[in-house]
């Protein structure tokens, strides 16, 4: 399954209904539109099965050595972006990760 969410550099486990993901993108797991859409994919895929799921991260702070699940936005993709696309990018934001 993870071949189909490339983007989104996940890896799959599951043991029963419990199913880990564990996100492994970029520095810091920043999340951009082609993340985000991915997530939006995987969430609807993994409602239709039911599962208990266990978000973790390849990534760690390096001074507690915690994961990092994101540490936010991939503010990067926006240059450019005109005041209407980056509130509609917002939108979106909240929706998957709300």
């Amino acid at each position: 399954m993870s071949a189909d969410f490339q983007q989104l550099s996940v890896s799959l486990s599951q043991q029963g209904r419990l199913v880990q993901l564990v996100l492994d993108h970029g520095k810091v797991n920043e999340l951009g539109g082609a993340q985000l859409r991915e997530l939006d994919r995987l969430v609807e895929l993994l409602e239709s099965v039911q599962p208990r799921a266990l978000i973790t991260s390849s990534h760690k702070l390096s001074a507690r050595e915690r994961p990092i699940i994101s540490a936010g936005a991939d503010v990067h993709e926006r240059r450019g972006w005109g005041e209407d696309r980056v509130l509609q990018h917002l939108r979106f934001q909240r929706r998957i990760m709300g």
